[in-house]
């Protein structure tokens, strides 16, 4: 079975595990064979299968309070997130497939205002 990782806030060094870990909110699926390693490792934070699954129903929940919600609430929650890939690729085709203009259009900008940074 298979572990998640990824730096800790403030880390910039991209330690290697089978992979190098970048800096930023993205959790990357590394081998268990890295495990006792990683552990040892200060600079990165590990979660197993259920904490990653945890993880990943509440993004579920927070893209379908977005979609579902009142406008300028979500407005708040899309400005909230850092996390480009979140926005670029899970809440930007549920906004889509909902068409909800407004908000394509807030998400877009955050996704600008995230890259310029």
């Amino acid at each position: 079975m298979a572990f998640y990782a990824r730096l800790k806030n403030g880390e910039i060094v991209a330690p290697h595990y089978g992979r190098y870990i970048y800096p930023g909110d993205e959790w990357l699926k590394l081998e268990d064979r890295y495990l006792e390693q990683v552990k040892a490792d200060s600079r990165v934070e590990i979660k197993n299968q259920e904490e990653f699954d945890e993880i990943a129903k509440k993004e579920q929940q927070l893209i379908a309070d977005i979609r579902d919600g009142q406008w300028k609430l979500s407005e708040k929650r899309i400005n909230a997130i850092s996390n480009i890939k979140l926005l670029q690729y899970k809440l930007l085709p549920e906004l889509e497939k909902a068409k909800k203009e407004k908000l394509i259009q807030i998400t877009k900008d955050r996704i600008e205002e995230l890259t310029l940074q």
